[in-house]
């Protein structure tokens, strides 16, 4: 999930108007999750528009295009960063793009760690899956299954 990595993009999208803005590897300093950013980017535009991105892979943050893992857990990194944000997106990038459904045990876990509203990403293949998401109060991306016709859009 792409996103803004430091506040200078975000002030200019914050000009034009944007109604949110999703953050992500720059929410994350020296192995770590930098709360002084994301504490002063609330502070600055409020958190109810700020959508803190957190991909991971084998359990672990990945920053910077899922290029570098981090010693903190995806869970962990969702309780930290509760305060400062809106919303949060999550990524489960172990099943992207492979068409093997989702890691559900993985995106219930982030789910029950905040009482912010949760979009998942990764995977997700069914519309079983999505109604299962859906149920627990989590909403889903979906692509690959629809670009290659196993999810239709009125599924």
């Amino acid at each position: 999930a792409g996103g803004e990595d430091s506040d200078g993009p975000f002030d200019a999208a914050d000009a034009a108007g944007a109604h949110a803005v999703i953050v992500s590897s720059a929410l994350f300093r020296d192995g770590a999750v930098d709360t002084a950013f994301a504490k002063t980017l609330a502070e600055a535009v409020g958190p109810e528009r700020v959508i803190c991105a957190v991909d991971s892979r084998e359990g672990q943050v990945v920053i910077h295009g899922w290029k570098t893992k981090l010693p903190i857990t995806a869970v962990d990194a969702v309780r930290t960063l509760e305060p400062w944000c809106g919303e949060f997106l999550y990524t489960h990038v172990d099943k992207e793009g492979l068409m093997q459904g989702t890691d559900m045990d993985a995106i219930l876990a982030v789910r029950h760690a905040t009482s912010r509203r949760v979009t998942a990403a990764g995977g997700i293949t069914t519309r079983q899956e999505i109604d299962r998401l859906h149920a627990e109060g989590v909403d889903a991306v979906v692509g690959m299954a629809i670009y290659t016709g196993q999810l239709a859009l009125d599924d």
